[in-house]
């Protein structure tokens, strides 16, 4: 597995704002159901144009299709942050587990993944289930890590 290795430091003057990236279903394929073996793939989520993203983990919006769906993702220069496609449970847990703490406690990546201002990532997704199984929805992700702002500023 390729896992690029940057060193994360915060300059002065500077500060990590926690912030999300949602990835909404429904602009793929109009919130349809995702057959078995069906996929996904190439789905961009765009970054926004102000500053850089670090992921640290994400959330996903359907708990019970933890173990049917699987995703893919690759980094802004296109390397896969995995050698295969990963259960959603291995990448997000589901969001509103914990509404406390805005959702479910997210598999951390370590180290964050790095993405420039303006850059996208990759998202690849499969049903797992074989052919005749059943159909299932899938839901949203959210993307949770933070910006690097300078103080006094703040994300969009």
């Amino acid at each position: 597995m390729y896992r690029p290795q940057r060193l994360m430091t915060i300059p002065p003057g500077w500060m990590a704002e926690p912030f999300a990236v949602p990835f909404v279903a429904a602009d793929v394929n109009g919130g349809n159901v995702i057959a078995p073996t069906l996929e996904f793939k190439n789905l961009p989520i765009p970054m926004d144009r102000d500053y850089d993203f670090w992921l640290c983990g994400m959330a996903y919006s359907c708990p019970q299709n933890l173990d049917f769906l699987a995703f893919r993702l690759r980094d802004a220069w296109g390397n896969y942050l995995s050698d295969d496609y990963c259960l959603t449970s291995f990448y997000a847990m589901p969001a509103g587990v914990n509404p406390d703490r805005g959702g479910g406690f997210v598999p951390v990546f370590e180290p964050p993944v790095y993405c420039p201002h303006g850059s996208f990532l990759q998202l690849d997704v499969k049903n797992v289930l074989s052919l005749g199984d059943a159909s299932y929805a899938w839901g949203n992700l959210e993307l949770r890590g933070f910006k690097l702002v300078p103080i006094g500023a703040c994300a969009a």
